[in-house]
C-alpha cells in the first residue's frame, strides 16, 4: 500500500481514515507496537473517542517499569506436558488518560 521506506507514524492517519472508518464500528483500539508511536496519531484516536495499546521495550522504559518487569516474582505462568515453562505474563496498568481540549488542535 505505501513504499517500503516510509515510517509506519507517517501513514497512520491516511490507515485510519481510508479503511478503519469503513468498519462502521462505534469504538476502536489500536494495537501497535512502538513504531505508530506519534502524538498527533494518539490524539486523532482519542480525539474520535478510540483507543490505543502500544508496545514499550523493557531495556528502554523508565526504571519502575523495568524493574517491575525484571522482577520474577507475580509472573503468572503456562507450562507443557513436561512442565516447562512455555509462556508467562504479567500485568501493569497505568491510567494516563488526560483531557484534551480539540480547539487546541487542528487534526
Amino acid at each position: 500500500m505505501f513504499p517500503g521506506n516510509t515510517q509506519d507514524k507517517t501513514t497512520f492517519k491516511e490507515m485510519i481514515k481510508s479503511k478503519v472508518d469503513k468498519f462502521n464500528s462505534n469504538r476502536i483500539i489500536v494495537v501497535a507496537d512502538n513504531g505508530m508511536y506519534a502524538q498527533e496519531n494518539f490524539y486523532l484516536l482519542l480525539k474520535a473517542g478510540n483507543g490505543f495499546i502500544v508496545s514499550k521495550s523493557i531495556k528502554r522504559s523508565w526504571s519502575s517499569m523495568r524493574d517491575y518487569a525484571l522482577d520474577k516474582e507475580g509472573y503468572i505462568e503456562f507450562k507443557n506436558n513436561q512442565n516447562e515453562v512455555v509462556f508467562k505474563y504479567k500485568s501493569f496498568i497505568e491510567d494516563s488518560f488526560r483531557v484534551l481540549k480539540t480547539s487546541d488542535h487542528s487534526l
